[in-house]
């Protein structure tokens, strides 16, 4: 719109000073010219690094533009301008130059605007797919239907157990739900879910899901000094490594903190032997780390021995600070809940 009304304030007074056609035509497609070919050219020449000869480049056409408009034509068409005047043909050089920078920048502005608007929904969608990827697999059907066999017999057998088991899997459910419905959350949650998690695989087999957990580094944190995290990130690696760790074999969970970073290790018994096939809880991290930290968190699974058992470590780096945009979930993301 601002380009029309420029092009017809030029082109009415073109026409109304010399009332020639041939002029006002000439102006005319100088004007289209301009629009179509030198934003265009600029942003070509501007594009990555300009160099000296795109420049130049950029500089040649203006100036064909202006000596055709200023000279060729009028000397052609037996005709003399009124806007496009000969003596001012530096003065509409530069401002062909200038217009030309102008409006190749702004288109750019404009579409890296739109670029990043669309990246951020695009970012806003995965993550709430990872959240909800995140909670459907870590409502296991096995793990639900043993839990709740096992209360169901501790119901008639050990009421006491049965109420204490159904307390908690209630309470570890309403966490799991909390966690799709926020970006982030501190630290001492998801630890609190990994730690429920670990305590109702216990109820049914206290043999063999044994944890050594040392989480000294989350004492004495304030409510400020807590780092936060996306929920449920860490859950998938906890849970790969209660289920495939060898029978009676500990579990070791350490966790340490620095000014810039939370770094978190899982040890479980079992060779590391790479990534089954059509696993999907190491890529589900890897996706969820790189939406809220980019290339600044890492994720690796090696092969360790420990004490001369072979086994399998995950080591979690995570920058105290998440950048995980702050949108709330969408409907479609609450009524599949």
């Amino acid at each position: 719109m601002p380009i029309a009304l420029v092009s017809a304030a030029l082109l009415v007074t073109e026409l109304l000073a010399t009332r020639s056609p041939p002029a006002t035509l000439s102006l005319g497609l100088f004007l289209v010219l301009f629009v179509l070919l030198v934003p265009a050219t600029w942003r070509w020449a501007a594009r990555r690094q300009p160099s000296a000869s795109r420049l130049a480049l950029y500089a040649l056409l203006c100036a064909a533009l202006v000596a055709l408009t200023t000279a060729v034509l009028p000397a052609l068409w037996r005709f003399e301008s009124y806007v496009a005047h000969p003596p001012a043909a530096v003065a509409i050089l530069v401002l062909a130059a200038m217009a030309g920078w102008v409006l190749g920048r702004d288109i750019d502005l404009a579409e890296g605007l739109q670029s990043a608007h669309a990246r951020g929904q695009a970012l806003t969608r995965e993550t709430e797919d990872a959240r909800l990827l995140a909670l459907r697999q870590h409502l296991d059907p096995h793990f639900l239907f043993n839990t709740l066999g096992a209360i169901a017999e501790w119901c008639r057998e050990d009421p006491a157990t049965a109420e204490r088991a159904l307390l908690e899997l209630s309470a570890m459910l309403r966490t799991l739900f909390d966690g799709i419905r926020t970006p982030l959350w501190p630290l001492t949650r998801e630890v609190e879910i990994l730690l429920a998690l670990q305590h109702l695989y216990t109820l049914r087999d206290d043999e063999r899901y044994v944890l050594d957990a040392q989480l000294d580094a989350l004492t004495g944190l304030g409510g400020g000094d807590v780092p936060e995290l996306p929920p449920l990130v860490l859950l998938p690696l906890f849970e790969n490594a209660l289920k495939h760790g060898a029978p009676g074999a500990p579990l070791l969970l350490r966790l340490a903190l620095d000014d810039e970073s939370v770094r978190v290790s899982l040890w479980n018994a079992g060779a590391f032997a790479g990534r089954r096939a059509g696993g999907t809880g190491i890529e589900t991290v890897e996706r969820r780390l790189a939406l809220a930290y980019g290339g600044a968190a890492s994720l690796v699974v090696t092969a360790e021995e420990r004490e001369g058992v072979a086994g399998t470590t995950t080591r979690v780096v995570l920058p105290r600070r998440a950048q995980v945009a702050s949108a709330a979930p969408s409907r479609a993301l609450e009524a599949s809940v």
